[in-house]
């Protein structure tokens, strides 16, 4: 009898010791920044703007088109941060500026908070 507990107890221990790393690439509902999109783009015009030094290192004129790539995690932390675009640019001040992001609202599957992927495409236009 002691066998068959210390063995059911081993068993219960491993399946919560395990981390949960799967990601989810649509989920339902998808992850939503606090707000929605209006309040996101509200949130990185904001700090483009208070960002002298960025805006002046983008030049007189310009588009820039960036993708980011990130996973919202259950609590609605933003974690592993990419960006790329097709030229050769500097990217970490996205980077940077998406890692402080406020905590959003997490995804879901079948009812429950699950890790997802989000892609988001930004083009900044600086005149």
């Amino acid at each position: 009898m002691k066998t068959i507990l210390f063995i059911s107890l081993f068993i219960q221990s491993l399946a919560f010791s395990q981390v949960d790393t799967l990601v989810y690439e649509n989920p339902s509902p998808e992850p939503e920044f606090p707000g929605g999109f209006d309040s996101l783009m509200v949130w990185i015009q904001q700090d483009l703007i208070q960002d002298e030094e960025h805006f002046a290192n983008m030049g007189e004129y310009c588009f820039t088109h960036v993708f980011l790539d990130f996973i919202v995690e259950k609590d609605g932390s933003i974690t592993n941060v990419k960006a790329h675009n097709k030229c050769n640019t500097d990217l970490s001040y996205y980077i940077e500026l998406f890692e402080r992001s406020p905590k959003w609202i997490p995804g879901k599957y079948r009812g429950n908070v699950v890790r997802c992927r989000y892609r988001l495409p930004l083009t900044i236009e600086n005149q």
